[in-house]
């Protein structure tokens, strides 16, 4: 499995947004991207959220 740091740098590349104001979260957990969908039991059609944190 990838780690999701991968993901991290393609999600913030795309949106034009830094790295460092994105928390990525799955069932309310925040996610390391040295975590993988394996490491957190993640399943098909599973959503992982994107918030922005404010200046």
């Amino acid at each position: 499995d990838d780690k999701f740091e991968r993901l991290f740098n393609m999600y913030a590349d795309k949106t034009k947004l830094e790295l460092q104001s994105l928390v990525f979260s799955f069932d309310g957990d925040k996610i390391s991207p040295a975590d993988t969908p394996a490491s957190l039991e993640m399943e098909d059609d599973d959503l992982i959220e994107v918030h922005v944190k404010k200046r």
